[in-house]
């Protein structure tokens, strides 16, 4: 009884503490939407010693901050103007996000996971926009191009390691089977991605295709607001 008792508290308290951590990130994510770096950098700082604390006794957990720590980093520094530096700490977290994956039929707390495929998508689409800021526009096609994979592999639970379908030939079939219906996250993520794509096709002098990927992203943002 008391085992259990104790076991219990000790997950409750890497839970609350997860939760500080979280909060920290989102701080700095706000200082750095705002502009505010010196603060940002220094709010993350404090976020990496957080990660290190010995509250944090989960494997889980701590390769799941520690992901959302390189996600944010490489958001610093693509709003420093720095998308080299951006590029290695995205890669970074990516690669976390594989890990995480790769381990998921171990035991874990369900409590500390969210769609786990879902996380690598979101990576990938902020490759692609790093990518874009390097202007390797090529390259940033084919990371969206995996966010929407990755979206429609993971609705139809298949375990296809490669797409081989074109970036409107994978919408018109995550489409169909009404995409996220019940998720407005998973719906924001793949607009967000058409709308990424649309503004690669207009540098690319690809109007028409532009068009329709903006039309796909005005279609998905109506679903998450009726």
């Amino acid at each position: 009884m008391i085992a259990s008792l104790l076991k219990e508290s000790v997950i409750q308290q890497e839970l609350l503490w997860r939760k500080l951590y979280l909060c920290a990130i989102g701080f700095a994510s706000k200082l750095i939407e705002d502009g505010r770096y010196p603060q940002a950098i220094e709010i993350l700082e404090i976020a990496t010693d957080l990660l290190s604390t010995d509250y944090i006794q989960s494997a889980d957990v701590s390769q799941e901050l520690d992901g959302l720590l390189k996600d944010t980093h490489a958001y610093y520094y693509s709003r420093r103007g720095k998308p080299s530096a951006a590029l290695q700490y995205i890669i970074g977290a990516a690669n976390t996000e594989k890990q995480i994956i790769a381990s998921s039929n171990k035991s874990h707390h369900d409590v500390y996971r969210p769609s786990i495929p879902i996380r690598l998508a979101r990576c990938h689409l902020h490759r692609a926009y790093i990518l874009q800021q390097l202007h390797r526009f090529g390259d940033a096609m084919k990371y969206m191009q995996r966010v929407l994979s990755i979206v429609d592999i993971h609705l139809r639970d298949d375990m296809k390691s490669e797409s081989t379908f074109s970036v409107n030939e994978t919408y018109h079939r995550s489409a169909k089977r009404e995409i996220g219906a019940d998720d407005p996250e998973i719906i924001l993520l793949v607009a967000v991605t058409h709308h990424n794509i649309a503004v690669i096709q207009i540098l690319m002098g690809h109007i028409g295709d532009a068009c329709i990927s903006s039309q796909n992203c005005r279609r998905l943002c109506r679903a998450v607001v009726m």
